[in-house]
């Protein structure tokens, strides 16, 4: 191939990939609003994650607040700098550990808050214009956001943003979270909001929701090594519900093993994701009508040390439940079901 073709082709190249990026950008992202104030998104529903904060920060005119375990992808770097620079008042919390260079791709316009208490800061949220909140699993990794497992739940509402952002205002370089909890009503339903760690109530919140599981349960975790919530899903087991468990494969063979174990013992049907793609989730749904997400893992760092979340959001609608049932639906076909004998059946 001559020098003149090989230029043909690089231009047709960078063509075909701006045409496809700028489709991607073009994709409309349909927001929470007033009139439907929680909106669910996920990955595995082939909805684009990145597309979504990419969304929700161009529509910014006032404020956006942003509190990161870690951040990678230049699209949301660049969606950011961009508003700071427009006169944005852009404000980012992030882990000094797990985003240690992330001071030197924002723009000296975004103010910076370096976190390294004595856990991490591991909490996932977008608040927009004191108003849109996004939150949910996944971090501002491109990997994160375009490949793995996750769910992310967008708010529309002032109340629940300002209470965000105030408890986000208490957050210093090395201090402990201010912890707390509230629950909001929003157009007919409630959303409990927990803000970690607040001591034994936040265990105390999820094992009674278990609790409370008459026909469903279904959970779908990165980690779990709290035997506390593993005995209360056996209990639930026992009882008669069907109680279905999807866990990352990694974290189920490593630091999830002492609940896995203990799960199998009980007969309770174990999943696997398949792949090399993380199963990121922490999300548990109750009977087709209690969902449970946010960012923090059924571990005991994340209730007691962590700066970590997670929301209880009732009674879901038809258009919620089916997006739920669907996005289960997915993540449990890609995983391998464990057999009786403890070994994986693999599905083809």
């Amino acid at each position: 191939m001559n020098r003149r073709s090989l230029g043909l082709l690089a231009v047709f190249v960078v063509t075909l990939f701006a045409s496809y990026f700028g489709f991607l950008r073009a994709i409309e992202v349909e927001l929470p609003s007033e009139t439907d104030p929680f909106v669910l998104y996920s990955s595995q529903t082939r909805q684009d994650l990145r597309e979504t904060h990419c969304a929700a920060i161009d529509q910014a005119e006032k404020s956006i607040t942003l509190i990161i375990f870690t951040m990678r992808d230049r699209f949301i770097i660049e969606a950011l700098n961009k508003k700071a620079e427009e006169g944005v008042d852009v404000y980012v919390v992030y882990d000094a550990r797990a985003a240690k260079n992330l001071d030197y791709q924002l723009s000296k316009k975004v103010k910076k808050l370096k976190r390294d208490p004595e856990g991490i800061t591991h909490q996932k949220i977008l608040i927009v214009d004191d108003e849109l909140v996004l939150m949910g699993t996944s971090n501002m990794t491109t990997a994160s956001l375009r490949y793995y497992d996750n769910l992310v739940t967008g708010i529309w509402s002032s109340e629940i943003a300002n209470w965000l952002n105030q408890k986000i205002s208490q957050l210093g370089p090395f201090n402990d979270g201010p912890g707390g909890h509230q629950v909001f009503d929003i157009n007919g339903q409630h959303l409990d909001l927990w803000f970690l760690p607040t001591g034994p109530k936040g265990p105390e919140r999820i094992l009674q929701l278990i609790r409370t599981a008459k026909d469903s349960l279904k959970i779908a975790m990165f980690t779990w090594t709290r035997l506390d919530f593993a005995e209360e899903v056996i209990q639930a087991y026992r009882r008669g519900v069907d109680v279905q468990v999807v866990i990352d494969k990694q974290s189920g063979y490593g630091a999830s093993i002492r609940v896995i174990e203990a799960l199998r013992e009980a007969g309770v049907p174990l999943y696997f994701n398949k792949g090399k793609e993380l199963l990121h989730t922490k999300t548990m749904m109750i009977d087709d009508q209690i969902l449970v997400n946010g960012s923090a893992n059924w571990t005991k760092s994340a209730f007691t040390r962590n700066d970590d979340c997670f929301m209880v959001l009732w009674t879901l609608t038809t258009e919620q439940q089916r997006f739920m049932n669907n996005f289960l639906k997915i993540i449990f076909l890609e995983s391998n079901k464990e057999k009786n004998d403890g070994t994986i059946k693999a599905r083809l």
